[in-house]
Formats: structure tokens, C-alpha cells, sequence
């Protein structure tokens, strides 16, 4: 069940409000409504020729949450109106935390007893000259309606990583002379490795919606872009058997990386909803800021890879004949937050 909730506004002033009749607050938590997972839009199509429809898609609506606050009287009722101002002003942003049990059935990231959503007041109207109980009644309006995992003792955003070596130790497996008939473009095509036993195995909670995430490579070593022999980056989702692709040699297209990856380089594929991007940082370009490289993105083949309840198994695959990964040229890392639709 739900402890407490916290609210942090626009200058970052929190207010806790606990539900164990606590009559220490000005402002008593009374009751909440809109943290269900609420409505959804299906859109169909109907047929004259045929009885029912045909489905099209569905989207989940904007979320409004109301609080409904009671005005405690210690020290005065004055203070407390006046706190209910100050918390929660009209049209400004805020986040909603709130802390409920912990399900350890979820496993060590899924047990997190806090979630938060974002929003924006849309209305607070506060009771003045009630009979008994004065009340404040906060609507919050939020454009994403999902909550998201956070730690339950710092409040940060919970972005669980995962690192590993995909493949195995070692180099190259087997090696041959071949012919290439030109500098250019790579003739001879060696196929794809992705061995299974080497899989990265990440459980999702079943409680959770699907969510994307941050794919991570991480550059250990200088790649110079005249001899990049493994071009292609594939992530594969064994599950969906959707896959990511990235065509490593198209960084030497943009005017600041044209001579390829450097030592500490790092560039990340987002494919978050509404975030969905391809970015590079390099400390001595913008200020180690991100820059966005979607070219790099091998379309039309590449998915925008998700997170699904339950087991997600990734291998990776390149067209190369030896392992970036287990020889240090780089490395890859998985970050993602648990989303859910409600509380």
C-alpha cells in the first residue's frame, strides 16, 4: 500500500505527506484519485459488409491526478492555505513520488518502493470558509502518463545498466588469406556471429510496461575511420527477433569525426518514445555534450528495440573477423528505466 508522497516543485521545495494520520504537516493527505492505469483510446474501423470491426490502434490518454488535501490546524489554518500556495502553484512543473511497500517478487531493481510521475498543476483550489475541515484539492495534469522507477532514499530516476562481454574472450577464431578486389567497398561478405551462449539475459518486471532504453558503446581504444573492417553493429532482441543496426563507418561523414573514434568516445542510441536519437560525446567537442549522429542508424533495418515483460535476451552481432568487444575496442552497455501504468 501507499506510505507516503511526496511533491517536488519547480524551485525544488518538497513536501512529504504521510498517510499515518500525522498531524505534524500543515497539509494532511486525505485522498488521491488518477494513479490507476486509467483509459485507453482503441481506434477502430467499422465494416458495412460484416459484423464488428477491425482494429487500427490504441493509445493510453494524459493522466490527471487530484490530491485532495485537508488544512491542518497546527500551528494555524492561516499558514497551512498559504503553504498549499507555495507547494503547488498554478501552470509551474512537479513531480510526484510516491512510496508504497516493496514487492520483493520483482527481484533486486523491481523491489524499488518508490515510482514518480511529472506533470503540471492545473488547478488548486482550496476551501475557505468550510463548516468543520478545510480542504485543498490539487489537480496535477500529466502529458506522460506513466511513473517511472526511482530510488525510494535519494528520489533520483533508478537506470538500471548492464555490462557485459557479449562474446567470448580470445581473437579470432580461424584466419585465411582472401581476395578483396577493392579498397572501397567490402566485396567479400564473411557473414554474422552471435553466438547464443554468450547472451546477455536481462528480466524485465512483469508488472511493467515496455520501455526503451540506452544502448551504450563505450570506445577503449582509437579507431581510425580509414580502417574500420567491421562497420556494422547489430543488437539482436532473441525474443521479438527484432534487431538494431549501426553502420559504425558513417561517423567519418560528420566534419568533427572524420577521422574516425577516439579513446574515450562514447555513443549512445536512445530509443526511448519521444527521445528516439542517435548521439556521440567526445570531452573536447561541445563541452563533452552529446551530438546527434542518427545517420548512423543503418535504416530500414534497424527496430527501435524495447524492453518487454519477462525475459530479454541480446546477443550482438558484426561483420568482422574477430570481437570488438572481447579485444577492446569497445565496450557495450544497456541502461533502461522500469515504466509502469500506474501506482
Amino acid at each position: 500500500m501507499i506510505r507516503a508522497v511526496k511533491a517536488i516543485n519547480y524551485l525544488g521545495r518538497s513536501l512529504l505527506m504521510r498517510l499515518d494520520g500525522r498531524e505534524v504537516d500543515s497539509l494532511l493527505l486525505w485522498n488521491i484519485d488518477g494513479i490507476s492505469p486509467g483509459s485507453a483510446d482503441i481506434n477502430v474501423t467499422e465494416v458495412a459488409s460484416s459484423d464488428g470491426a477491425y482494429f487500427n490502434s490504441a493509445r493510453q490518454n494524459s493522466r490527471e491526478i487530484t490530491l485532495t488535501l485537508l488544512l491542518n490546524w497546527a500551528p494555524t489554518i492561516e499558514l497551512a492555505r498559504k503553504d498549499s500556495y507555495s507547494y503547488f502553484p498554478l501552470k509551474r512543473p512537479i513531480r510526484l513520488i510516491f512510496y508504497s511497500d516493496p514487492d520483493m517478487s520483482l527481484g533486486k531493481y523491481g523491489a524499488s518502493c518508490a515510482r514518480y510521475i511529472d506533470g503540471y498543476v492545473q488547478e488548486n483550489t482550496v476551501e475557505i470558509f468550510g463548516s468543520k475541515n478545510c480542504a485543498a484539492q490539487i489537480t496535477i495534469k500529466c502529458p506522460d502518463p506513466h511513473f517511472y522507477a526511482c530510488s525510494p532514499d535519494t528520489d533520483s530516476q533508478v537506470s538500471v545498466s548492464y555490462e557485459k562481454r557479449i562474446f567470448g574472450e580470445g581473437g579470432s577464431a580461424f584466419s585465411f588469406p582472401y581476395s578483396n578486389e577493392s579498397l572501397d567497398e567490402n566485396l567479400t561478405y564473411f557473414g554474422e556471429a552471435s553466438p547464443v551462449t554468450n547472451s546477455l539475459l536481462v528480466n524485465y518486471p512483469y508488472d511493467a510496461i515496455p520501455t526503451g532504453m540506452d544502448i551504450v558503446l563505450r570506445f577503449q581504444q582509437n579507431l581510425p575511420g580509414s580502417i574500420i573492417p567491421y562497420s556494422y553493429f547489430k543488437l539482436n532482441q532473441v525474443e521479438t527477433g527484432k534487431s538494431l543496426q549501426l553502420n559504425l563507418a558513417t561517423i567519418t561523414k560528420y566534419p568533427d569525426y572524420s577521422t574516425g573514434y577516439l579513446a574515450g568516445d562514447a555513443l549512445v542510441v536512445t530509443t526511448i518514445r519521444g527521445k528516439k536519437d542517435v548521439t556521440i560525446s567526445r570531452s573536447s567537442i561541445n563541452n563533452g555534450e552529446g551530438v546527434s549522429v542518427l545517420g548512423i542508424m543503418d535504416d530500414p533495418s534497424s527496430d527501435w528495440l524495447e524492453f518487454q515483460p519477462g525475459s530479454n535476451t541480446f546477443t550482438v552481432s558484426t561483420t568482422m573477423g574477430f570481437d570488438p568487444v572481447a579485444n577492446g575496442i569497445y565496450s557495450v552497455e544497456v541502461q533502461y528505466t522500469p515504466a509502469y501504468e500506474g501506482v
